[in-house]
Parts: structure tokens; sequence; C-alpha cells
């Protein structure tokens, strides 16, 4: 990690410039790709509108408490969708999965938004090499118990 990742990862916040975080979030996009995708936080502000009155004060809440998995590149936010078990207008105003709220409290303190998000993204030696995202909604326990283990080995706390 470098210094200037190092020094934002306290903020939880990413500010991609190189063409290496430029091939990292095409290749993290392409991941999320096969397990539904992801929203530009504009396309999750529609889903959300027909049933919520003030979307975007919805989806900034998220961002800003670091209740969602997110990854801003070329000036844009992007929200991978499997921390939404079902349609955002039946999660309700209380955000995403909670797991991944968990999990994200646990790791913001050492990663920053990329790495958080590719951290879901990739297979994981304490989920028996299955990826995070695809395990969370079924076994949201297990996923926190790797989060915290993989915070552990990287922190020692």
């Amino acid at each position: 990690m470098t210094a200037a990742v190092r020094n934002l990862s306290t903020s939880c916040r990413c500010a991609l410039s190189t063409w290496t975080d430029e091939a990292r979030v095409g290749a993290l996009l392409t991941a999320y790709m096969p397990i539904g995708g992801v929203w530009s936080g504009h396309e999750l502000v529609s889903e959300i509108r027909p049933c919520r009155s003030q979307p975007i004060s919805i989806v900034a809440r998220w961002l800003v408490d670091r209740r969602i998995v997110n990854v801003t590149w070329r000036a844009e936010t992007w929200i991978p969708r499997f921390q939404f078990d079902r349609s955002p207008c039946e999660v309700g105003v209380g955000g995403p999965l909670l797991g991944v709220q968990r999990c994200i409290a646990d790791l913001c303190g050492f990663l920053d938004d990329l790495e958080v998000a590719e951290w879901f993204a990739r297979p994981n030696s304490w989920l028996q090499y299955r990826r995070p995202s695809l395990l969370v909604a079924e076994d949201a326990e297990a996923v926190v118990q790797a989060a915290r283990a993989d915070r552990f080995v990287a922190t020692g706390w």
C-alpha cells in the first residue's frame, strides 16, 4: 500500500488516479458482473426514488456512514448490488445487509474503499476460498468472522 493510500485509509475514501488503479477498478467491476454487477450512485437513487422520499439523502447517508461497499472511479460512485439481497425499496432506510455493514466496520480501519470492494470480490481462505460477496447473504456470521480475522492478521487488533 502506498503512503498516499495509507493516509486515506482512515477515512475509507479512495481517490483513484493512476493507471494501476484504473486496471484494479476495471477488474473489480468485471468480477462483480456475474453476481449482479454494480449500480452507479445515480442508478441506486433511481431504484429507491419510487418508494422512498429523499432517495439522494438515503444513499448519501449510507455512503457517509460507511454502510455500503462503494468505489469512486472516474468521478462516479459505484455500488455493488450483492449487498442488497433484494430490491433497495424492500431493504428499507436501514441500508444493505447487516453482515455487509458489520464487515465494513471491521475493514475500514485498515483498508480503503477500493480494497474493501476487492476484499468482498476475492476468494477468502477463512471462507474455504469462497467469495464474501457470494456468502454474506446466507452466512453473514462466517463472513464477519473472516473480516475480523483479516483485520487481526493485518493490524494485530
